[in-house]
């Protein structure tokens, strides 16, 4: 392994508070440790100090975090109104549909930073999910699903 002096110490191994814009890499579904599954969502810094580094959020599926996953979808910006995308089960194939077009797509992060679950470190938070508003633009034309026309 060859050291990199010039890494960045202070922080305590989080980032900035700020917006940043993030490149999505890859959503999974893992089991959270309350049991409730959940979407793992890698992300990587597309510019500025972070760029090409790692931020990973998690979105718990269950009801009460129904509004946390509408809000993410909604800043994608792959749809122009979520509401056209209907009911959907988060088990079925048009949920994984809807998950793998947002690979590859930018937006933006509202990241925080606050006390893990022990209270005893600092982590990031990502507060809010905002459209970038350089990319995904929908064509109004087809104004999509069907299913989200691959």
């Amino acid at each position: 392994m060859k050291v990199d002096w010039n890494v960045e110490t202070e922080g305590g191994g989080h980032y900035k508070p700020g917006v940043y814009k993030v490149r999505v890499e890859e959503i999974t579904e893992v089991e959270a440790k309350s049991g409730n599954m959940q979407l793992r969502i890698k992300t990587k810094f597309v510019d500025g100090d972070y760029k090409d580094k790692q931020l990973t959020e998690h979105i718990t599926l269950v009801p009460s975090c129904g509004w946390k996953l509408v809000k993410f979808i909604k800043a994608m910006g792959v749809v122009q109104d979520v509401k056209t995308l209907g009911e959907m089960d988060t088990d079925s194939g048009k949920f994984r549909a809807l998950l793998n077009k947002l690979i590859g797509k930018t937006t933006c992060w509202n990241v925080d930073v606050v006390k893990n679950q022990a209270g005893d470190k600092d982590v990031n938070d990502v507060v809010d999910y905002i459209a970038d508003p350089d990319a995904n633009k929908w064509d109004e034309e087809l104004d999509e699903p069907e299913f989200l026309r691959t």
